[in-house]
């Protein structure tokens, strides 16, 4: 089998110390990015309020397309098994947040 020139014989190890450093910079930038973009908790607040009160009015038109994808599946089982869920997730949050 004919050898690609532009690859190397072997693939070149680091140690782990220089692997380590050269993951550095790229992690704190993302951390940095991440810590900076992060919304201030009356927003996140605002952003689940507004989400709950948007599912809620949409509810039963989910529903329906809940029902066709299911092949009829009741309004009862899709809103104990699905919409309950997500309320009370998103309530959760709401109650908790600050403390996160």
């Amino acid at each position: 089998m004919p050898r690609n020139s532009s690859l190397p014989a072997r693939p070149r190890i680091l140690p782990m110390a220089a692997e380590e450093q050269m993951l550095q910079l790229p992690f704190e930038r993302l951390r940095h990015a991440w810590l900076e973009s992060r919304p201030a908790c009356e927003q996140r607040l605002d952003d689940l309020k507004r989400l709950r009160e948007r599912l809620e009015a949409r509810l039963d038109e989910m529903a329906k397309a809940i029902s066709a994808d299911f092949g009829n599946r009741s309004l009862h089982e899709t809103l104990l098994g699905e919409a309950s869920v997500v309320f009370a997730e998103i309530d959760d949050a709401l109650h908790n947040l600050k403390r996160w």
